[in-house]
C-alpha cells in the first residue's frame, strides 16, 4: 500500500500547523503494518498521515544533520 505524501489531506484543528506550501507530492511505499500504525496514529492525533510523515522525516533529517 502507499502513502500519499501531499498537503491536499490536511483537516485544520487546532494541534494542526498551516497548510505547508510550496510542498512537492511524492509516492512512498509503506508496509501494510506501518500503514495501520499511521493510521493509529492520525486517530490519537488528530493529524494527517502526510504530516505525521513530514515530521519524522524532519526529526530525522536534523539527526542526521547533526551527527555530521
Amino acid at each position: 500500500m502507499a502513502a500519499n505524501i501531499s498537503g491536499g489531506d490536511h483537516i485544520q484543528s487546532a494541534e494542526m500547523p498551516p497548510k505547508p506550501v510550496n510542498v512537492k507530492q511524492v509516492l512512498v511505499y509503506l508496509t501494510h503494518d506501518q500503514h495501520a500504525a499511521l493510521l493509529k496514529l492520525k486517530e490519537k492525533l488528530g493529524v494527517p498521515v502526510s504530516e505525521t510523515i513530514r515530521r519524522a522525516i524532519d526529526r530525522y533529517l536534523k539527526q542526521m544533520e547533526s551527527r555530521k
